[in-house]
Order: structure tokens, then C-alpha cells, then sequence
């Protein structure tokens, strides 16, 4: 029997071709949507039959829509140096720092270990970034920590869950209060707890079908939002009974709720 004796050159030559192969993975990506983008904007596509750039990268690529233009953006916005300095965090990862600047990407890579953590946190994390930039005056801290998943059952305020589900969903502040129909402001204070839930059907509605919530998360949502007003209820009982209870409402939604000791006291300054 024959044993193949190897020596530390062989070892070299073998781990000098593995690392160019996988050099060439973040590389070619890069040319991979560089000349997807040139049969785009040439709409050579047409020439072969193909009527629409979707239906061309469909069935010659298996790519859906989606993906076909965030290839599109990557190579208009990224250089072949960014993708392969950064290619070690996977083409997923990459397409999902699309949303950020060069510069944006650079630092949110070098503030966050992208490489271990999950596209879901990922996404969750670029969202509250957005939401920091859509509500600047409203919330002073500029840093993001990683916004991780969160178990439904755990989350014990109408404005966590609120949060934790919109982040789910995928959508900002901004596009969430548009699709409810309320402004991103009083909605940006319903979550942080800080405004009451409102006592409309609508409100709720809309919220279920935006966020796409199961049965299970809409009875917790109308649990949590009913412990809210309750406790708001009985500061009423306890304060007074001379305002009409609509006004009082009124009154209560536009005031910080978040502490209880201060709603009492502002209550009898104006009733007094």
C-alpha cells in the first residue's frame, strides 16, 4: 500500500486556491449584477423575445422580481472594492445594507457582527434606523443597538407589541402610521407608551391588517390595549367625576401617560 506523503507546500498551494475561489464568489457576484444591469438599462432582453427584464431573469436565472432590482440597485450603488472587503457576510446580507450609503454600511458593519447575527435582526435593525432618521427631533439617542426577534408572549405593554409586530412586518414608523391613518408623530407616542391606544374599531382594524396579525397576537393586542385604559380609567374614578367623560378622554390622549402620579395632579389643575 502506497501512502501519499504531503508536505506544508502542498498544504499552501490547496488553501491559496480555496481562498481565491471564495475571493471570486464576492467578485463575481459583483459582475453578476453589474451585467445584469447592462441587459437591463439595454434592454437587449426585447431582442430575444423576452417582453418584460422580470420575465427574462425569471426563466433564465430562477429569479423573482424582487431580487432581480435590488441586484439592479447593488451594482448602482456599490464598488467591486466594498463587495469584496465585505463579501464574508454572505450575498443576503449585503443586498440587505442596500438600503444604507457606502459610508452608512461601513459603519453600521463595523458597529454590528453582521457575520453572526440574523437577516431577520438585520432587517429589524435597519428599520429602527430609518425610524431614527423619520422622527430626528423626537428622539434624541443616535444609537441603534440590534433589534432582535421577540417572543409574542413575553411583550406586556400595547406599545412593545406594537413595536416588536411592526418589525416583523417590515415597515417603518412613517409607513405604518400612513397605512392606519394617523400621523407618524401620534403614532411614534402610541408605541412608546406614552399616548393612549385609541377607543376606535378602525384604529384596530387597520392594524390587524397591516401587521397581518393571527388570532392569537389580535386577542393579546386587545388585551394589552384594554390593561392600558383601564388603568387610565381608574385614575378618572379616583380624580373626578365633574368633566364629562368624553372630555376627559379629550384631555387624557393629549398628555404623558407613562406616569400615572402626573396624570392625577394635571387632572385636578384643570378641574379645579
Amino acid at each position: 500500500m502506497n501512502v501519499i506523503k504531503f508536505d506544508i507546500s502542498s498544504y499552501e498551494l490547496q488553501h491559496s486556491i480555496i481562498v481565491d475561489c471564495k475571493n471570486k464568489v464576492e467578485l463575481y457576484f459583483f459582475e453578476f449584477c453589474k451585467e445584469l444591469k447592462k441587459m437591463h438599462d439595454s434592454k437587449l432582453y426585447k431582442i430575444a423575445g423576452y417582453s418584460t427584464f422580470e420575465d427574462y431573469t425569471s426563466k433564465n436565472f430562477d429569479i423573482k422580481k424582487t431580487q432581480a432590482y435590488e441586484c439592479l440597485a447593488y451594482a448602482k450603488k456599490r464598488s467591486k472594492e466594498f463587495t469584496v472587503e465585505n463579501g464574508k457576510i454572505g450575498i443576503t446580507k449585503l443586498l440587505l445594507l442596500n438600503s444604507l450609503s457606502d459610508e452608512e454600511a461601513t459603519e453600521f458593519l463595523k458597529n454590528h457582527d453582521v457575520e453572526n447575527i440574523t437577516t431577520k435582526e438585520i432587517k429589524r435593525t435597519l428599520i429602527s434606523l430609518k425610524d431614527k432618521k423619520d422622527l430626528e427631533p423626537l428622539n434624541d439617542s443616535p444609537t441603534i443597538e440590534i433589534e432582535h426577534e421577540q417572543d409574542v408572549s413575553s411583550l406586556n405593554t400595547f406599545g412593545s407589541f406594537l413595536k416588536a409586530k411592526r418589525l416583523d412586518a417590515g415597515l417603518s414608523i412613517v409607513s405604518l402610521a400612513k397605512m392606519i391613518g394617523i400621523s407618524k408623530t401620534h403614532y411614534y407616542y402610541v408605541e412608546a407608551d406614552v399616548r393612549l391606544p385609541s377607543c376606535h374599531k378602525e384604529f384596530y382594524t387597520s392594524l390587524i391588517e397591516a401587521l397581518k396579525l393571527n388570532d392569537s397576537e389580535i386577542d393579546l393586542m386587545y388585551k394589552l390595549a384594554n390593561e392600558k385604559l383601564l388603568k387610565v380609567n381608574k385614575v378618572i374614578d379616583n380624580v373626578s367625576s365633574i368633566l364629562a367623560n368624553s372630555e376627559l378622554y379629550y384631555i387624557l390622549t393629549k398628555i404623558n401617560v407613562s406616569n400615572l402620579d402626573e396624570i392625577v395632579s394635571k387632572l385636578k389643575k384643570l378641574i379645579m
